[in-house]
């Protein structure tokens, strides 16, 4: 039962913590995760965070994304990171990058192990934050996501003022809680990814509001917080309304029960 899972991290068990997406909903996550961290330097010890965007700070993305004037123009994941290193001490690599396939992000992810011992790699537990607002990258998310035996895939989607968080559960082979294709099919479905965009489509995004952002940023915080502390038991989907201050999860063992009673 879900509600009975705590995993216990080996001592030399290191994690990692990969953000796809610096923007609206990303660097406002990036910040508070960065603050959290300096604050309980118990967690950085097994904890190393990447941060991964192609993107390129615009003017545009000041109003609702957690970006500075002296940023314009820079790359987001790079920004990002510097500006957790001068607020708060801490080194965040980054890849600035859009994610282009499952063999991409396998590479970025095993890139990281180049100072490391194959040991090491073996205890490897990757944490996924998807902050993407393109179904192309969610698909690769969940390609990853079915290919490590022990993974955490935390995927926000949002609106204007409503979205969900959804939160995927694998141990040791096993799909604790299911990632946001269980719920949404749609998303793995042909879709153009980022870089096949035009300026015209990318410019059509469906617009955001900064309460919205910061509300799914924090609902991803706090379930990141969660499993840093080995707490697996927060997989599910939780459906948020930003304006009307309102979140609620549901269980994924509840929508399997729903699903198999459909059937009969």
């Amino acid at each position: 039962m879900i509600g009975q899972l705590f995993y216990i991290m080996r001592e030399e068990t290191k994690q990692k913590i990969f953000i796809i997406g610096c923007g609206g909903t990303g660097s406002n996550y990036i910040k508070e995760l960065a603050r959290y961290l300096a604050t309980n330097r118990n967690y950085m010890i097994n904890a190393d965070v990447i941060l991964i965007d192609g993107d390129t700070v615009e003017e545009k993305n000041l109003e609702r994304q957690s970006f500075t004037p002296e940023d314009l123009l820079m790359n987001k994941a790079e920004a990002m990171a510097l500006a957790v290193s001068d607020m708060y001490n801490l080194t965040f690599s980054y890849v600035p990058e859009y994610i282009a396939s499952k063999e991409h992000m396998l590479r970025i992810m095993r890139n990281t192990y180049e100072r490391e011992s194959y040991e090491e790699e073996e205890t490897f537990v990757p944490i996924i934050i998807g902050c993407v607002d393109n179904h192309n990258c969610r698909k690769i998310l969940h390609e990853i996501f079915e290919e490590y035996t022990d993974i955490i895939y935390i995927d926000a989607a949002n609106e204007f003022s409503t979205g969900e968080v959804v939160v995927g559960i694998k141990n040791n082979q096993a799909v604790i809680a299911p990632d946001r294709a269980f719920y949404f099919p749609e998303v793995l479905e042909d879709s153009k990814s980022v870089l096949e965009m035009s300026c015209t489509e990318l410019n059509n995004v469906k617009p955001q509001h900064l309460v919205t952002n910061l509300f799914a940023a924090n609902i991803c915080l706090i379930q990141t917080i969660k499993i840093l502390s080995g707490d697996w038991t927060c997989g599910g989907i939780y459906s948020f309304d930003a304006f009307g201050c309102s979140c609620t999860r549901t269980d994924p063992n509840l929508i399997k029960q729903q699903q198999k009673g459909k059937l009969k």
